[in-house]
């Protein structure tokens, strides 16, 4: 996938407008991360600026753009996130300042103790912040993206019984949880960025609900083991006891991995054009094995 591919000759023009380049001006590269090519570098004498393109007809909807612009102007004046710069509603752009000396982490970076200790204090800050976001239902994720991935492709058994697992987990989340704080919900390692000061981007998932489920999030999504749990939860709670057991964390993890895996399949296309995609829920689903 290419910008030329992706974007109309009217929305190129209508954002080089907003950035006050000329077409031929700009340099377009294709930036790492995530499971499609979305995000490009947009460089010229004027500036530097990421472009994310949305997902895609039929992959699960997260934020509306509009308040995922509200809150990344919020946070990028916070210093949470790169300042936010413009937006196309109508083509589903968003335009954020380029951090040139900033790297993207891997799920390896992630799990590094000095790492761990960063990203918990990065969390624990987020948490203080108020916001009026949609709160996180589990169950209703849990059907639509279960109904989402079934549209995609005839489901396994094995996926059936994933299924009707994530169900459950989803209702004991949605019994035992309430909303309380600003939540990420998609620490995927490729969504922090490290400069010295680790950033966070794509807010786009974004969710009101207690903090389990971003320590949840970190830790399925960069696969930790028990101990590099248990080293989280003591830098985020700076040694206090948490207000949960490792039982309930374990099940949030798992929860977490469902949320990711049926988003994966509701996702997925031609499965020769989806490589990405592929390797992505191969690795979840030996998670859960």
């Amino acid at each position: 996938m290419t910008p030329s591919a992706s974007l109309s000759q009217a929305a190129l023009e209508s954002l080089c407008r907003t950035l006050g380049v000329s077409a031929g001006e700009l340099k377009i590269t294709t930036l790492g991360g995530g499971l499609y090519e979305r995000s490009y570098r947009f460089s010229s004498d004027e500036g530097d600026w990421v472009v994310r393109l949305p997902v895609g007809e039929g992959a699960p909807c997260g934020l509306e753009l509009s308040v995922e612009q509200r809150l990344l102007e919020q946070l990028g004046a916070a210093g949470f996130t790169p300042p936010i710069v413009a937006s196309e509603p109508s083509e589903g752009i968003l335009i954020t300042r380029y951090l040139s000396q900033a790297s993207c982490w891997c799920a390896a970076d992630a799990r590094e103790p000095g790492n761990i200790t960063r990203i918990a204090k990065r969390l624990r800050d987020l948490h203080r912040r108020e916001d009026d976001l949609p709160p996180f239902r589990a169950l209703r994720t849990a059907v639509e993206y279960r109904r989402l991935a079934a549209e995609r492709q005839r489901l396994t058994t094995e996926q059936q019984d994933w299924g009707r697992e994530f169900l459950e987990l989803a209702r004991s989340y949605d019994a035992e949880s309430s909303p309380a704080t600003l939540c990420h919900n998609d620490l995927t390692a490729t969504n922090i960025l490290d400069d010295g000061q680790l950033w966070l981007i794509d807010f786009e998932y974004a969710v009101c609900a207690e903090p389990i489920l971003d320590l949840a999030s970190l830790a399925s999504m960069n696969d930790f083991n028990a101990a590099q749990q248990a080293c989280l939860l003591d830098a985020y709670y700076q040694g206090a006891a948490p207000p949960f057991n490792m039982k309930k964390l374990a099940d949030v993890i798992r929860l977490s991995r469902f949320v990711s895996y049926f988003w994966a399949l509701a996702c997925r296309r031609d499965e020769r054009e989806d490589a990405p995609v592929e390797r992505f829920v191969e690795n979840v689903a030996a998670m859960l094995r």
